[in-house]
């Protein structure tokens, strides 16, 4: 009620009924049907639609792109960034299982391309990623050398389960920095105990 309008409806509940006991329809500011578009409700894209963007995104065309064809096609009806991103990602929370699949066989493609490597992979006792910690043999050699580590980043929220990706920096003899490793968990630094 940012505009302190005074237009309300107030219920009571009776434990079998709702019963409506106040209706004030005199609003402060004009009412009118064009800005019921905004109105989540009002964007709801049908599953042709839905399809349609799956397909795009799938050719990584990018959110904005698609949010204009779709526009394009349907004028009458608002369609925002935020709304194509919804819809892709409650398709990728529906496909949890194939993007296990997919980290397998990204982390053994590493493992295949770099045996010395150190991947680490922790799965809770529900059977939940809980971490992945990647180093390269070429990271843990200059880890040897230069053993300080100088920078020490994080980025939170990486993907949908809401990882945190944790970088390590070192610095050789010359100032110039390398990556050492990264650590991908699902918890933050002060709620997880890093090796």
């Amino acid at each position: 009620m940012s505009l302190g309008c005074p237009a309300k409806i107030r219920l009571s509940n009776t434990s079998t009924k709702l019963k409506i006991t106040m209706l004030q329809f005199n609003h402060n500011h004009t009412v009118e049907p064009p800005k019921l578009k905004y109105y989540s409700r009002n964007r709801r894209l049908d599953n042709n639609t839905i399809e349609i963007i799956k397909k795009y995104d799938n050719h990584k065309v990018p959110r904005s792109i698609i949010r204009n064809i779709i526009m394009s096609e349907n004028q009458s009806k608002l369609t925002t960034i935020k709304d194509i991103s919804n819809i892709l990602d409650k398709t990728t929370i529906n496909n949890l299982p194939s993007q296990a699949t997919a980290i397998e066989k990204i982390l053994n493609e590493m493992k295949i391309l770099d045996s010395t490597a150190t991947i680490d992979v922790t799965i809770s006792g529900n059977n939940q990623l809980e971490m992945i910690y990647i180093a390269t043999t070429q990271m843990q050699e200059n880890f040897k050398k230069y053993y300080h580590i100088i920078f020490f980043d994080v980025t939170y929220r990486i993907n949908i389960e809401g990882f945190c990706l944790y970088v390590f920096l070192i610095q050789d003899g010359r100032g110039i920095g390398m990556w050492q490793g990264e650590y991908t968990t699902m918890h933050t630094f002060s709620q997880y105990n890093m090796r």
